[in-house]
């Protein structure tokens, strides 16, 4: 390794080039990074591998499709061995021919491109069918997202050379191209570990035929449709994560009445279930729909629309979570009151070990904190409880603001420990008493007397560790 010499009456520049570009990987902002390379041609020049390593480059015109293949080429096309990350966003027909051409050639000495987005640009890929087969020649792409789908893409991903892992597909606006994705992503079969859908139409039919994703862990689904679970089971039989968003969802996507449609899936899964799923997030009406009937380690409910209290007793009495994340957005649909809370979580009182209970739009604290701690006597494993109370705008009175800032946690600590003896930390979070979180420990002084305790306030780098990631 030797330092850079200057050029053109340029000093020397006294740091080793190597040094430099590791110097540069550690400017997370782009802007500096740019300002840092303007500064000497030393420091461009390890600017660059660090700006297309490390940043994702987003192109939504020919223009700047131009410019950057002019960009990647200036040296011999020896810049394309360090683009890792390229995104094209409502990207319009390319009429250049020359500039085509360039792209082609970028493509085809890009062999460490590991992140590819598709964004709203059908018309691009439409510029000439060689652009569409050098997407599908690219051999290092881990991380693909595509929206929308349509025939073009289509084509592209039957003939698509890389293993991709983790993959983003919208069909929002498929416009009769297919729409399966268990069966659109078939080359991916053997590598795929994450897949984030909107908007699929996933049939049940002929599932013995069906593709199997042995390696899939984590699915995200959003849909206006009710989704039937066995052909989900089938094609990702070692799920380990699902999140369930239905936008726009009503009784008006359900070809059957709600029951109807969930006895289709209750009915499905005697004949097969998920045995290591662990991890379940979905708003209560379309996780109720699931009929899940296998045992979770985390459930994360959203109650977000007029869920009924009994819907939530059957997700728990199906579900049994260890531990169990209850997010309200609307405190006062009738779920969060005391007693119908606590008829509620009864059937995972002894399951739970780990309790998170968000609520948003809180107008009444003491209210809402009554109905939080009046089923936690009957959590007898429980070890974690964590509260966050939201309260935006105008929302509440002037005697909630005043009852919020005289809350002692501690009280509040020792109030729910004596209630559940078997509590070793509680978290507390209340946006009304400004930023940030109260955690404490529990302490037994004498194992042999529950009643025998000592809270400790934790700092806030040790409390963290307790709810992340199943709470933020």
């Amino acid at each position: 390794m030797s330092s850079l010499g200057g050029k053109n009456g340029e000093r020397p520049s006294l740091v080793n080039l190597d040094i430099l570009v590791v110097l540069m990987t550690s400017l997370t902002s782009l802007l500096d990074l740019i300002h840092v390379m303007r500064t000497c041609r030393a420091a461009y020049s390890a600017g660059v591998p660090v700006l297309l390593s490390g940043h994702p480059i987003l192109i939504s015109k020919p223009k700047q499709l131009a410019s950057f293949c002019s960009f990647m080429l200036a040296d011999g096309a020896t810049r394309c061995r360090h683009l890792r990350h390229l995104e094209f966003m409502n990207m319009k027909e390319v009429k250049d021919p020359a500039t085509v051409e360039a792209f082609l050639e970028v493509l085809k000495n890009s062999h460490n491109l590991a992140n590819l987005t598709l964004q709203h640009s059908d018309a691009f890929l439409k510029t000439d069918e060689r652009v569409t087969l050098a997407f599908s020649a690219l051999k290092s792409v881990k991380q693909l997202t595509i929206r929308d789908v349509t025939t073009t893409s289509t084509t592209m991903l039957d003939e698509m050379q890389s293993q991709v892992a983790n993959a983003t597909i919208s069909f929002k606006n498929s416009n009769g191209a297919e729409s399966d994705p268990i069966s659109l992503l078939k080359r991916f079969c053997p590598s795929l570990e994450t897949l984030s859908l909107w908007l699929p139409d996933i049939t049940s039919d002929d599932l013995e035929s069906q593709n199997i994703y042995p390696n899939m862990k984590t699915l995200h689904l959003t849909n206006w449709l009710f989704i039937e679970i066995e052909p989900l089971i089938h094609a990702f039989p070692n799920l380990r994560n699902l999140s369930v968003s239905m936008q726009g969802f009503t009784d008006a996507g359900l070809e059957e009445p709600e029951d109807e449609s969930r006895q289709i899936n209750e009915d499905a899964q005697s004949r097969r279930q998920w045995e290591s799923l662990d991890h379940v997030r979905g708003d209560v009406v379309n996780i109720y729909l699931l009929a899940l009937k296998c045992d979770i380690g985390v459930l994360d409910l959203e109650v977000n629309w007029e869920a009924e209290g009994e819907q939530i007793e059957a997700i728990l009495a199906d579900a049994h979570p260890t531990r169990f994340n209850f997010r309200f957005s609307d405190p006062y649909e009738g779920v969060l009151e005391g007693s119908n809370l606590q008829r509620t979580l009864e059937p995972a009182s002894e399951a739970v070990t780990h309790l998170y209970v968000a609520v948003s739009d809180v107008e009444d604290h003491e209210q809402a904190i009554d109905a939080v701690f009046e089923p936690l006597e009957a959590c007898t494993n429980l070890v974690l409880l964590a509260v966050s109370l939201r309260a935006y705008g105008q929302t509440h009175s002037e005697s909630d603001i005043k009852y919020v800032q005289e809350l002692d946690f501690k009280e509040m600590a020792q109030r729910a420990v004596d209630l559940v003896p078997s509590l070793e930390h509680i978290v507390f979070e209340f946006s009304s008493r400004g930023p940030g979180r109260s955690y404490w420990k529990v302490q037994k002084d004498d194992e042999d007397d529950e009643d025998s305790f000592t809270l400790q306030e934790l700092p806030d780098e040790v409390g963290c560790k307790l709810v992340e990631p199943d709470w933020n």
